[in-house]
């Protein structure tokens, strides 16, 4: 499990994933590890799959992030995985923190655009 370091630490957290989630799974744990309550996964870029490779994509990231969840003891997590544009159960909801793959972490007051 990863080392998340206390400033990072969110109740609920948004975390954009650019491309393949697959070459980002520590990204996906450290998003898991810092976050308590509630988990959104944005798959920001997906290519152009069939069906059953697109359920596999999500589930590899539910999987990564639920497991992180029940080894951390956060059994009642809520975690979501959204492609792109779609919004979904948590439009108008507000965020405590944004995870970027690309290292950054931002804290947020109000990010509704998710």
């Amino acid at each position: 499990m990863p080392l998340v370091l206390p400033e990072l630490r969110a109740t609920r957290a948004v975390l954009l994933l650019p491309s393949d989630p697959r070459a980002h799974a520590s990204a996906i744990a450290t998003a898991a590890a810092a976050t308590s309550s509630q988990l959104l996964v944005v798959l920001l870029s997906v290519p152009n799959q069939s069906w059953s490779a697109l359920q596999s994509t999500l589930a590899f990231v539910y999987t990564a992030a639920s497991s992180v969840a029940v080894a951390s003891n956060k059994l009642l997590m809520d975690i979501d995985v959204v492609i792109g544009e779609e919004r979904g159960a948590s439009a108008g909801k507000s965020w405590d923190r944004v995870f970027r793959v690309d290292g950054t972490c931002s804290s947020m007051d109000a990010i509704t655009n998710f």
